[in-house]
């Protein structure tokens, strides 16, 4: 049987949620003012993987799959660590908050008009991240009220 679309995702491998200093601390380690939004997340889940997986692009398209959500502890592929790895890579006004099987990521706005948008970038095509093509949805919450299952088409 087919989840529905939703608030009600079911959440694995999650870590334990951050407080306020810490989110403070991974904040300026990151060199990042964290949107409310992502605040919000970690503070109730740091990072995991969710029950529904599939997104799709602004027009609908079916786009890809979250592998994990990026979690805050100390080393090799944490948040901190992929902020550093793709430092120059990814736009200097966005961070990765989530990965897929195929090496892209998810980013979420951090800074101007862009704070709290989430979109979509292709490790293949990194040199042609243009925002108005790679925004997904204008939040957080938009972002993992669409994930679907993944059998959808």
């Amino acid at each position: 049987m087919q989840e529905k679309r939703g608030t009600d995702l079911n959440w694995s491998d999650t870590r334990p949620g951050l407080s306020i200093a810490e989110l403070e601390s991974v904040g300026r380690k990151c060199g990042i003012e964290l949107p409310e939004s992502y605040k919000t997340f970690l503070q109730l889940r740091n990072g995991g993987r969710p029950s529904r997986r599939r997104f799709r692009t602004s027009d609908g398209q079916p786009c890809s799959a979250v592998k994990r959500f990026l979690a805050v502890y100390e080393g090799e592929g944490s948040l901190e660590d992929y902020v550093n790895t793709f430092a120059g890579r990814i736009p200097d006004y966005c961070f990765p908050i989530a990965n897929d099987a195929f090496g892209n990521l998810v980013l979420m706005g951090f800074k101007g008009n862009q704070r709290g948008k989430i979109f979509f970038w292709d490790h293949e095509e990194d040199d042609d991240f243009e925002p108005e093509e790679n925004l997904l949805v204008e939040s957080l919450d938009l972002f993992l009220t669409g994930l679907e299952d993944d059998d959808v088409e």
